[in-house]
């Protein structure tokens, strides 16, 4: 089934783009801990804000030093034009005080800036910081990575350089987790239980900058959660055998008027829907490389579904969850709600996320930004799965999902147990229940997850077509 495969012009992507900007921008205004900066074209510069006085004066008094004994502190740069190497030096000279000299040994490399002439013992984080927070300023194009070089790197090589961005791309990757694959075990369900319900193409858009046709993909499945597995995703959703939750939410967990959504004008609505207590959200997102203990139902629910991606994708993937460097701490990677019939009409239409629209930030610095489903780069997914024990049709709740060229409407049932993947720039809001179900709720768990095209040894290239 395909809705709204017609295409009015190049000039829809244009106005697409500008409707998913209002349905997130409220989004990233409320993150607590950054310094949001609105520029035009909503561009959000959305670094760490903190700044320490007596580290910037250590770090400007080795600068004074460095250069007393060299004509100028430098900077190996790859893959940047004239202009934006301009930027660079301009942005070291602001955060120094200081004349750096920039070269470019490798103008189609990767795009990144070394910092030579510094000594290892001293703090250069918050220089990268600062003049990432800069180049993001002067609305220099991501990505860009900036690191520091090598003590014995030659940049006048352009090999050694070449050598040297690979290596810190590596390192950045690793600290940030950007490819950290999901958790799994071994499993003894197969795809061949999944059983397509629907498969759904919108938001079809001539890209002209590839020549390229892009279109979004909801797909709704039954059979890849089964009953028991069903079972144990609800159970992490409470906090004892007590619970009863077609009674209602477990207030030992959940949070009256605690979840909120953000409608297409971008203003933050908030009815009387329950949201997942901060603490049980992290105990869900533990993971064993941050010394957690993640739950065993998210486990096999992550394993199932790298199995059902291997067996039906036509390119291999690592599947990973949506790391924190994207946005920040504030809005984790794994998500539940539970609609009831008193919230009305509260909830709007929203998008989950969009690589082309995410805040500078260290994922900007590795990727850039790119309309999801671009070749040869990560693609944002999302995986919802229905848990309530029992949902008649009468009683409504489905999750609506809008094609933005037609204004058509595609609705899910949420069947228990109905696993849907949709990508996160899908235009989509949450129903809630009607009155013939009585205020019970309709539970749902979400997974935000990357998929990164997978390359020899099982090593992330940074892209998927999945």
């Amino acid at each position: 089934m395909s809705v709204g495969t017609e295409d009015s012009g190049e000039g829809l992507r244009s106005r697409m783009i500008a409707q998913k900007r209002c349905i997130l921008s409220d989004v990233l205004h409320r993150h607590a801990g950054y310094a949001a900066i609105r520029k035009p074209g909503w561009e959000t510069v959305c670094r760490k804000s903190s700044r320490c006085r007596k580290q910037r004066c250590s770090l400007l008094l080795f600068f004074a030093c460095a250069a007393w004994y060299a004509d100028a502190l430098s900077v190996s740069t790859s893959g940047l034009n004239a202009a934006e190497q301009v930027c660079v030096a301009d942005a070291m000279l602001a955060a120094t005080g200081f004349q750096w000299r920039v070269t470019d040994t490798n103008p189609t490399g990767r795009r990144a800036a070394l910092l030579h002439d510094l000594a290892e013992e001293q703090d250069h984080q918050q220089l990268i910081d600062e003049v990432a927070a800069l180049l993001d300023a002067a609305s220099v194009q991501s990505p860009l990575l900036l690191s520091l070089a090598p003590a014995a790197l030659d940049g006048e090589d352009p090999a050694s350089v070449a050598a040297a961005v690979e290596e810190a791309y590596l390192l950045h990757v690793a600290e940030y987790g950007l490819c950290d694959p999901v958790e799994t075990h071994h499993i003894s369900w197969t795809a061949e239980c999944a059983a397509p319900v629907s498969n759904v193409l919108l938001d079809a858009a001539h890209d002209g900058a590839s020549g390229r046709w892009d279109v979004s993909r909801v797909v709704a499945l039954d059979g890849v959660v089964d009953e028991a597995l069903r079972r144990r995703l609800l159970s992490l959703l409470g906090d004892g055998d007590d619970w009863e939750p077609a009674r209602g939410p477990d207030r030992r967990v959940w949070h009256d008027r605690a979840f909120s959504d953000t409608t297409q004008h971008g203003a933050s609505h908030s009815g009387a829907s329950w949201g997942l207590s901060g603490e049980r959200i992290r105990a869900l997102c533990q993971t064993a490389n941050e010394g957690g203990a993640p739950p065993e139902a998210i486990v096999e629910l992550q394993s199932r579904l790298c199995e059902l991606l291997r067996h039906f994708n036509a390119v291999n993937v690592t599947v990973c969850r949506m790391p924190n460097a994207v946005f920040g701490e504030e809005v984790p990677p794994i998500a539940a709600n539970a609609p009831v019939f008193a919230d009305g009409d509260c909830y709007g239409w929203h998008i989950d996320a969009d690589p082309l629209l995410v805040p500078p930030s260290p994922w900007t610095d590795a990727f850039g930004r790119y309309p999801n489903r671009s070749p040869a780069k990560p693609r944002f997914v999302s995986a919802l799965v229905y848990l309530s024990p029992e949902w008649r049709p009468e009683w409504g709740a489905p999750t609506r999902f809008l094609d933005l060229p037609t204004s058509k409407v595609l609705e899910i049932a949420p069947t228990p147990g109905r696993l849907v993947l949709l990508d996160q720039d899908v235009s989509h809001a949450v129903t809630a229940p009607t009155a013939e179900a009585g205020g019970r709720p309709r539970y749902s768990l979400v997974l935000k997850l990357v998929l990164h095209a997978t390359e020899n040894a099982g090593q992330p290239s940074g892209g998927s077509e999945a």
